[in-house]
């Protein structure tokens, strides 16, 4: 693992990320999301509640913005938009950079301002780069035995597990019978 870190230049993203490799399977990113995909994305989740919005006046997914905002406010309109956009950069990074998580990435918003670019940092654990050295040089071999009748292979072994786990059970309307085992696991 390199501590250099990786840029990435926007080609037709409209994001900026910096990944970080850190000891321990670490990685560290610092993600910019362009102005107006934010912006983009809190007009889609204001359309999303408008749509159950109840105000005065107007059917629902009917009122304009402004009466939307003086009534529920914008702030969790923002929030929210922030929210979709670090759960969707953080996938587009994931396949970009070709990480492995193992759990969910620790998020940290920097910066969230309408108009503004949004900045979050994240740390999430990803699957160690493991090298295996040269398993044949230790010169270590294992000769097979031939299959014996003290080692029974195949129907024996099944049979002789069964009877192992099998147990006799008393019976009380009637008298026991031959095939009365019973082959659950205890």
């Amino acid at each position: 693992m390199t501590d250099a870190p990786t840029t990435s230049a926007p080609t037709e993203r409209s994001f900026r990320h910096t990944i970080r490799r850190d000891a321990g399977s670490k990685v560290s990113l610092d993600v910019e999301v362009d102005a107006e995909r934010l912006t983009r994305q809190a007009d889609r989740v204001f359309e999303r509640h408008n749509q159950k919005a109840k105000i005065p006046g107007f059917r629902p997914g009917k009122a304009p913005r402004a009466m939307y905002e003086r009534s529920y406010g914008t702030e969790h309109l923002w929030a929210e938009a922030a929210e979709d956009l670090v759960d969707q950069t953080y996938r587009e990074i994931v396949e970009l950079e070709d990480l492995s998580p193992l759990d969910d990435p620790k998020v940290d918003l920097t910066q969230l301002e309408p108009g503004k670019p949004m900045k979050w940092n994240a740390t999430v654990t990803v699957r160690p780069d493991v090298t295996l050295g040269d398993y044949a040089a230790h010169g270590a071999t294992i000769e097979p035995t031939p299959p014996s009748e003290r080692r029974p292979h195949g129907r024996h072994r099944r049979d002789g597990r069964r009877q192992d786990a099998a147990s006799l059970r008393a019976q009380r309307a009637r008298r026991s019978r031959p095939r009365d085992v019973d082959r659950r696991p205890r």
